[in-house]
């Protein structure tokens, strides 16, 4: 009996070695439910959430920092762990007060993965990197309730302390019944048998005790081996072990993982790549901003007035050759890229913002790289990685000094001797000086603007800098003397409306360009890694009218 108890308890009465919780308590309606790191640390195994909803909702993984951007100033309800008592273990959780409202989740840009589902979905819950994560599920609009009906299951080995004492108990009282027993049988035999056959009948009762004790010990053994896996796991830790925890670390990671950014990049690519044939700008803001948004809003006015020019390239989301992805969470965040269509194409060099938790990425800038230039190989996360200031120090220039230095240059100034040569420099200056050569009756005036809030710097891992700028420049001609006339080439005089002037033109076009500043102990200068231009305006002006 004992030995069938104790087999029993390894078997058919084992306890279950799955365990799950769920929540008992009474929870306000929310938008967003938030299933906090310290959950899934109930176990070192991974741990499956069984979500029930009858409305339709979005289930996303994202950073803890960003998700707690993300979801502040909104009601909430949070999952923080797992009770575990005697009688039962909870899903402890709290709420929180807030607008009844949250962006639309399945369009953010802070997912690093993410499903829409209804009615019931079993998600386990694996990270893809480092550091805290939270699982948000929200209505898929934002206004409706998020899913409180959660049940949390993981592998629990439970102890069976007296299912190996019963099983040695056992075994040992099955031998020595099964020697009594033979005993017993050889006595009688004994007593009724010869002398001669005595022996033969002691040799066969040896032989079958001890096939049976072997069949004892292998069964034994059997029983044995298959206690030992449950008896060696470990207990699940307490929801206070693990690595992961709901609290901020001062650790630091990359604001976007590879897989991440090629989506984001993609979802940019295709909404401005969509609207450069339709020519409406509208359809290109939701990912264009500041710079990039400018030269579009130029160029698409110039294709609808039917204009021959250089259009801007089409944005190429892929393959990313370099990133310069910082590691500071703060917003606005921004980020460098160099992408190439292929081995035949210019690489495209693209600066994306995310101005809030809220708000997507957007292209703020988009430069083709001139051919020969270089761009630092910049691996994702690198911690030596991040935005600096204008005036920062430690190299060649600072970034300030060196766009405003190369405005100059290229205005025809003269060579500071920072700058490496560059035959896209060296055209903009001969072509600059052919014009004022060529100008008998017309004095040419070469003016180049930047903005500082479109000015963006970023820290590269030998210590330079890759900056990029955006010059709005002007071009003033005006007659040397009264009465001279000035001819316009075509294009110029198409957006002026006339071929000759005896009055002033000024001619408007944008100049987007990124620069590598080296490190003030390097050797190397200052390059012009790409730049595009795009002239987009003529205007005939009084011949006394201001330069400036």
């Amino acid at each position: 009996m004992a030995l069938f108890v104790g087999i029993a308890q390894q078997t058919m009465w084992a306890p279950s070695q799955t365990a799950t919780a769920t929540i008992t308590q009474s929870l306000d309606d929310a938008p967003v439910t938030l299933i906090r790191p310290d959950v899934q640390a109930i176990s070192k195994e991974p741990v499956e959430f069984t979500i029930t909803s009858e409305t339709p909702f979005v289930a996303a993984l994202g950073r803890t920092g960003d998700v707690n951007a993300w979801v502040k100033g909104s009601a909430y309800n949070e999952l923080t762990g797992i009770e575990e008592t005697e009688d039962s273990k909870v899903v402890t959780a709290v709420h929180h007060d807030g607008a009844a409202s949250v962006p639309a989740p399945a369009s953010s840009d802070l997912w690093v993965a993410q499903q829409e589902s209804q009615g019931q979905m079993v998600h386990q819950w694996t990270v893809p990197d480092d550091g805290p994560w939270t699982l948000v599920l929200a209505s898929k609009d934002g206004k409706g309730n998020a899913p409180v009906s959660i049940e949390v299951s993981w592998a629990d080995p439970q102890d069976t302390p007296w299912s190996i004492p019963l099983i040695v108990i056992g075994s040992i009282l099955l031998l020595l019944g099964l020697g009594l027993l033979g005993w017993a049988i050889s006595k009688a035999r004994a007593a009724t048998s010869g002398p001669d056959s005595s022996k033969s009948v002691l040799k066969r009762t040896s032989a079958t005790v001890a096939a049976s004790s072997s069949a004892t010990v292998a069964i034994l053994a059997l029983a044995v081996t298959s206690a030992v896996p449950a008896n060696a796991s470990s207990a699940a830790p307490s929801s206070s072990e693990g690595s992961a925890t709901s609290s901020e670390t001062t650790e630091k990671y990359p604001v976007v993982l590879p897989e991440q950014l090629d989506t984001i990049l993609g979802k940019i690519a295709t909404t401005v790549n969509a609207a450069d044939k339709s020519g409406k700008i509208d359809a290109a803001k939701s990912r264009l901003d500041e710079a990039a948004l400018s030269l579009r809003t130029y160029s698409y006015k110039l294709s609808k007035d039917d204009y021959e020019f250089q259009k801007p390239s089409a944005i190429v989301a892929g393959p990313v050759r370099s990133s310069v992805v910082t590691t500071d969470g703060t917003f606005p965040r921004r980020i460098m890229v160099a992408t190439q269509k292929s081995s035949a194409d210019l690489p495209q060099i693209l600066t994306i913002e995310q101005k809030t938790a809220r708000s997507n990425y957007k292209l703020i800038n988009a430069v083709d790289m001139l051919p020969g230039a270089e761009f630092p190989g910049v691996a994702i996360g690198d911690t030596s990685v991040g935005e600096i200031a204008d005036d920062a120090s430690g190299l060649k220039a600072t970034p300030e000094y060196a766009i405003n230095a190369l405005s100059k240059f290229l205005g025809g100034g003269s060579d500071p001797k920072i700058f490496a040569a560059s035959d896209f420099i060296t055209q903009t200056r001969e072509d600059q000086a052919e014009l004022k050569e060529q100008g008998e009756y017309a004095r040419f005036y070469f003016r180049r603007l930047t903005n500082p809030e479109r000015t963006v710097s970023f820290r590269t891992p030998d210590g330079g800098a890759l900056v990029t700028a955006y010059y709005q420049n002007q071009t003033k001609v005006r007659p040397r003397a009264k009465g001279d006339s000035i001819t316009l080439d075509e294009s110029t005089a198409r957006m002026a409306g006339t071929t000759t002037t005896t009055g002033g033109v000024d001619i408007k076009y944008v100049e987007p360009v990124v620069i590598y500043i080296p490190p003030a102990d390097s050797e190397e200068k200052i390059t012009l890694v790409g730049a595009n231009v795009l002239q987009y305006q003529a205007k005939i002006v009084a011949r006394a009218a201001p330069i400036d």
